[in-house]
């Protein structure tokens, strides 16, 4: 099985951009059409881990990133390119952070599977439920980037965190 994985918060303007490019890949019928699920990871990092199963292929997370491009720019990682910078504590529209997450996966002997990020670099992380106009316009294109970067290959289960 592969996932796409949205994350994010709608409560804050652009970093919930995964969250809609899994809500819309699940809309569109994306998911029986190319062979993967696609997930909205509304909760805390944690919920990953139910991804973390047999049988597992890949994983891409789609989330807003600060990562110092034009707003609207999107780049692929891998957990070991990326570093966090948030400071926990107080409210936090991810519950908690994502490292800290992967290395209790891998102290509970956990398998990770392949994993990988597309950033979009946000316009604006400002209080409000819509995505910036810019943002909004490229949500077929973000989705389309993550389609492709995932591959075609037919497959199901349903072990995953809520569905979009």
């Amino acid at each position: 099985m592969r996932y796409l994985i949205g994350a994010g918060s709608h409560a804050a303007s652009d970093d919930g951009i995964g969250l809609r490019v899994a809500e819309k890949a699940a809309v569109d019928g994306l998911e029986a059409a190319h062979g993967f699920r696609a997930v909205a990871l509304r909760g805390g990092w944690i919920d990953l881990l139910a991804c973390f199963e047999e049988g597992t292929e890949r994983i891409l997370v789609v989330d807003s990133a600060r990562m110092g491009l034009a707003p609207g720019s999107v780049k692929f990682f891998s957990p070991e390119e990326a570093r966090s910078v948030k400071v926990l504590g107080g409210a936090e529209t991810h519950g908690g952070d994502l490292f800290a997450s992967l290395e209790l996966a891998k102290a509970t002997g956990a398998a990770i599977p392949p994993l990988e990020f597309m950033g979009i670099e946000p316009y604006s992380v400002e209080p409000g439920m819509s995505l910036s106009p810019e943002l909004e316009a490229r949500l077929g294109e973000y989705l389309s980037l993550a389609v492709a970067r995932l591959g075609s290959r037919p497959g199901g289960c349903g072990a995953c965190p809520s569905r979009a």
